[in-house]
């Protein structure tokens, strides 16, 4: 039986490779993807992934990430979602597999320095195996609904819920940062490109694209990192 499509490229710039089953593949637009890929760009490469369910992911320039395992119900539009971020600037919009019912996250992306739990969420961030660490920044909704990302090593858990709400990771057995609120400028110089992407995945998939971080004013939030600016 052959493998079943999960998802495909819907955004490709520079070099955007998938490595399967020992070989690999130059991606392009429309390019399907399987259960285990694993994507990576190039240092001028950007790629952007439409998943079955609607969810979707935009990666910056030297990142990968692995599709780790996912399963998906047309019919009742329920399922289950894990992929591994390995490096570098990325971006998920959730679908229709993290409105699953119940009170456990179907939707998880994990990266080496903690595993994010999430639903009906936009997060963009970085894993970084540097001195710095990682960075994940939850975003808020374009329709305004609330929502939530949970972080969680063997440091901690840490739950974010405001928008621009943010969290470092130096390690993953280093307890999360506390939350603080980047600013929305700080949002767009730092993960610009990632975003300017996701909006482009979110044009061709016909769905609607990321509150503009340019025009963007936050609710006030009371505990504000002193380099959120």
């Amino acid at each position: 039986m052959a493998d079943k499509v999960i998802g495909k490229i819907a955004v490709a710039s520079g070099e955007v490779l998938i490595h399967r089953d020992g070989k690999t593949i130059v991606a392009k637009v429309g390019t399907e993807l399987l259960q285990g890929d694993m994507i990576s760009t190039s240092s001028d490469g950007k790629a952007g992934i439409a998943m079955i369910d609607d969810s979707r992911f935009s990666l910056g320039a030297k990142a990968s990430m692995k599709l780790d395992e996912l399963t998906f119900n047309e019919t009742t539009k329920t399922g289950t979602m894990t992929t591994s971020v390995v490096k570098g600037a990325f971006m998920f919009v959730t679908g229709s597999i993290a409105k699953s019912p119940g009170d456990k996250a179907t939707m998880k992306v994990r990266t080496s320095t903690a595993t994010i739990a999430v639903r009906g969420t936009e997060v963009v961030g970085e894993v970084d195996s540097g001195l710095d660490g990682s960075k994940f920044t939850l975003l808020p909704n374009a329709d305004g609904h609330e929502s939530f990302a949970q972080i969680e090593n063997a440091g901690g858990v840490i739950v974010i819920n405001q928008p621009n709400q943010t969290v470092n990771v130096t390690g993953f057995f280093a307890p999360p940062s506390e939350p603080y609120q980047m600013s929305p400028s700080a949002v767009s110089q730092t993960f610009g490109q990632t975003l300017l992407t996701m909006n482009q995945l979110s044009q061709v998939m016909g769905l609607p694209v990321s509150v503009n971080q340019a025009t963007y004013t936050p609710p006030t939030y009371v505990a504000t990192h002193p380099n959120s600016e």
